[in-house]
């Protein structure tokens, strides 16, 4: 992991995770411009697929709550421990690792399923045109020629 962007407002927040497309969201629910929890839901609209953890020095349940509500991964309360903030990353590094071999493993089957079809409709359309007890009326052909089917 590596930090692209430190920031002091929600705008310019904002703008660096427009420019800089991170995985990963460390955002305080008060600052200027934008509190925390607006940055979060403008941020959902820009990359659905983002991480985030909220630091707050708020103990009301209806902050954490809105945070859960628009899918924050943690919420840490100020002031915060170094290693609940380290084992907190560690365990977003470890989802994100899981969920992009998820999504390669995804990508990899539906490859596969595509060359499947494909040699599917090929064998499919061979065994229409070259089946024997079937008559099949194809202009231009009319004997099913071994050679031409095994060029599918």
């Amino acid at each position: 992991m590596e930090v692209v962007s430190i920031v002091h407002n929600g705008i310019a927040a904002l703008e660096a995770i427009q420019q800089q497309e991170p995985d990963v969201i460390i955002t305080d629910i008060k600052m200027p411009g934008l509190d925390g929890l607006e940055l979060i839901e403008r941020a959902r609209e820009l990359r659905p697929g983002m991480d985030y953890v909220v630091i707050s020095g708020h103990k009301q349940f209806d902050y954490a709550q809105k945070a859960i509500q628009f899918g924050v991964s943690n919420y840490l309360l100020k002031p915060i421990d170094q290693m609940e903030l380290n084992h907190t990353l560690q365990k977003m590094q470890q989802q994100y690792i899981k969920r992009n071999a998820r999504q390669a493993g995804e990508e990899r089957l539906e490859e596969y399923e595509q060359e499947n079809k494909d040699r599917l409709r090929k064998a499919f359309f061979r065994d229409i045109t070259c089946r024997k007890d079937i008559p099949v009326q194809v202009p231009d052909i009319t004997y099913c020629n071994t050679n031409y089917a095994d060029r599918f």
